[in-house]
């Protein structure tokens, strides 16, 4: 059972020095104001027959994601995964499940590339059903990162 970060730093200050501000504290964090590092106003993506828009809303983030012909799904954003050069984002879905999703940002500055959506499948779409579909098996925290 994990007790949170600053219950073990209460022990191991040397260490928790060390770690505070690394990457491996960065690498997973609440979604709020200050750890999104991607464009939530409102900008769209749009790849094979999805398209993917990103919202904020005081300081919640949301993906509305929709794809052929079906209706427009609203996705709560809980979670960043990393911070550069791309930053990723977990969405909780039903049945308490969180999905990594398959699109993520490009946190280089624009004149590396960066400031920019992008998919991370690389040519075709990948069919629902399909364990390497973003809602699938792979994709899904809870039995690839959190077990």
């Amino acid at each position: 059972m994990f007790v949170g970060a600053e219950e073990c730093i209460g022990c191991h200050d040397e260490e928790g020095e060390r770690w505070r501000g690394s990457y491996h504290d960065r690498s997973m964090q609440v979604a709020k104001p200050g750890t999104v590092l991607g464009r939530f106003d409102g900008s769209i993506l749009r790849r094979f027959d999805e398209t993917w828009r990103f919202v904020r809303e005081e300081a919640d983030f949301f993906v509305e994601y929709e794809t052929a012909g079906r209706p427009v799904e609203r996705l709560r954003v809980t979670h960043t995964f990393g911070f550069e050069p791309l930053q990723q984002f977990l969405v909780s879905v039903s049945g308490g499940r969180k999905q990594a999703l398959p699109v993520a940002w490009d946190s280089r500055p624009e004149a590396e590339g960066g400031q920019r959506w992008f998919g991370l499948q690389p040519g075709e779409p990948t069919p629902p059903g399909d364990p390497l579909h973003w809602k699938g098996l792979a994709y899904n925290w809870n039995s690839q990162c959190a077990s």
